[in-house]
């Protein structure tokens, strides 16, 4: 049975040799999976190229090589490998043109419109973009996420504004009015609005902090945009901080220095993304030193963000520590179950989807740490909800379980080995690992020993003489007294609720997120 294939659309021309292959290749997944399976899932895909590499195949959205990975992968391996014995491992790329999302009903996608409009949604508005990747060039067009923002985002302003030189970097999908506002951000949000309207007045420079995927990037974009439309003349310039030191680089090597500086000196608002990149690099602090002075003298406003405090950046020099706490700081914490739930449904209503209020309840249960994944959690159950139109009952507890694993919260996936938590520690206090599990005992050395041994015992498994074997030979109940002491402290310690608050963020973080620890020499100190 020949397979009615959708890349076949001029049957009186002859197919090449692309087009042959896939039509064998097509044949065989209808014999193996059956006419409507291969009709819903393969039937938009092509075989667009053999590289070197890799066999390269066209989808309409990430939605299709998702599941075609983790359904029907094998089959298709399979198959691959029968009709090219030389085959290359196989790779999707998300086609120019989307297209919805496949349905359980009908015999194409396009039969549902409630599930063509969830579709069209979810492709247009992909997972928000990271640090410098939401525009290839500050000064280029918007990203597509921007170009497809709807008229409430004053689509006409965004490009009055940009032809006009005077917005860069910029998402308008980035508002105050789509940001949900909880007791974990309540400050933070504040602080926004206030530097938005008197910008250079108010909080000079705002500087929020906080782990990644809480909405601190969210926050910028939105300061960007309340500020231009309350003076839409104004200059503003969204940039990450990694951003900034290889267009400072590239200025150096092009002796194009003054135009850099013009660029950034000469701007009203300078939202700066992720400064912590900044850590370690002598010169471009400099550079960013001179710019923030140049922009205070003129009574201009800086925001920035980070991942952790300003004076928990390593390698950066007093001088600029000193300016980011001239005005004011705020912490975006991890949300609270309400917040949580009140995220998700408007993410729910952005997008139009069908989900049901238990589902949203069971991701905000179980995905607690970053509003990144919820949204991606969502875009999922999003997509289940759509298969299953017709039969909601399909869908149970233990069937969204499967589907969200990837993005139950790392808080319980995430092992973290004991050796992992002394060398946070003893980075954090500026010591070595060897004075963590040392006898000396100066006060900052016993308070540095028990937030490691408390850490050790609430992230891994090892039992209390386990732990104590690996602090220098310690019994039980030293462990205990310790845990004790931390959790008495951070009763009475705002500093020392921050310092462990960190450090669990960081921990959760996991090690390819931190800051390189190169150069860095842990130092005994006697305090």
């Amino acid at each position: 049975m020949q397979p009615q294939l959708k890349n076949d659309r001029h049957p009186s021309r002859k197919p090449n040799a692309l087009e042959t292959l896939w039509n064998r290749i097509s044949e065989e997944l209808v014999e193996r999976l059956g006419q409507a399976e291969f009709d819903r899932w393969f039937s938009p895909v092509k075989l667009v190229r053999i590289d070197t590499d890799s066999l390269c195949f066209s989808v309409p959205n990430p939605i299709y090589s998702l599941w075609i990975e983790e359904n029907y992968l094998t089959e298709f391996q399979d198959i691959v490998a029968k009709n090219l014995p030389t085959h290359p491992p196989i790779r999707f790329e998300v086609a120019i043109t989307p297209e919805p999302i496949p349905v359980e009903r009908g015999d194409h996608p396009n039969d549902s419109v409630e599930t063509l409009k969830l579709s069209a949604d979810i492709v247009q508005f992909p997972e928000p973009p990271l640090r410098s990747d939401l525009s290839d060039d500050a000064d280029s067009s918007l990203s597509e996420p921007a170009r497809m923002a709807d008229s409430s985002h004053d689509s006409e302003s965004v490009r009055k504004w940009k032809s006009a030189g005077k917005v860069a970097g910029l998402n308008p999908v980035y508002q105050f009015d789509n940001f949900v506002v909880g007791t974990a951000n309540r400050l933070a949000c504040a602080a926004a609005k206030a530097v938005a309207e008197k910008p250079g007045r108010t909080y000079h420079p705002l500087f929020i902090h906080s782990a990644s995927g809480l909405g601190k990037t969210h926050l910028l974009h939105a300061i960007g945009w309340d500020a231009l439309r309350r003076r839409p003349k104004s200059k503003v310039v969204y940039i990450s901080a990694e951003r900034f030191a290889n267009e400072y680089i590239e200025a150096i090597q092009k002796h194009d220095l003054v135009a850099f500086r013009k660029r950034y000196r000469q701007a009203d608002v300078l939202l700066i993304d992720d400064i912590q990149f900044l850590s370690g690099k002598e010169g471009m602090q400099e550079e960013f030193f001179h710019t923030f002075n140049s922009l205070t003298d003129r009574h201009k406003q800086i925001v920035l963000a980070s991942d952790r405090p300003a004076t928990e950046i390593r390698e950066i020099e007093d001088r600029l520590v000193s300016r980011f706490q001239w005005g004011m700081t705020a912490e975006i914490v991890a949300p609270t179950m309400e917040t949580r739930i009140a995220i998700l449904r408007r993410k729910r209503e952005e997008r139009s989807a069908k989900v049901a209020d238990w589902i949203i309840d069971y991701i905000a249960n179980h995905v607690t740490s970053n509003v990144r994944a919820m949204e991606g959690a969502l875009i999922r159950a999003a997509t289940l909800t759509s298969i299953n139109i017709d039969d909601p009952g399909q869908i149970d507890e233990p069937t969204l379980a499967n589907l969200l694993s990837q993005f139950t919260d790392a808080e319980t996936a995430r092992q973290v080995s004991v050796h992992e938590i002394q060398e946070l520690v003893a980075e954090y206090f500026e010591l070595s690992v060897r004075d963590i599990t040392g006898r000396r005992r100066t006060s900052r050395l016993v308070e540095a020993r028990h937030v490691a041994m408390a850490l050790t015992r609430e992230r891994t498994d090892l039992s209390l003489t386990e732990i104590g074997k690996e602090f220098g030979g310690r019994d039980h109940g030293t462990i205990i007294n310790a845990c004790k002491r931390v959790n008495a402290k951070i009763e009475s310690s705002a500093q020392m609720k921050r310092s462990v608050e960190y450090l669990r963020r960081t921990l959760l973080a996991g090690p390819s997120t931190r800051r390189s620890r190169s150069g860095y020499r842990s130092r005994d100190r006697e305090d």
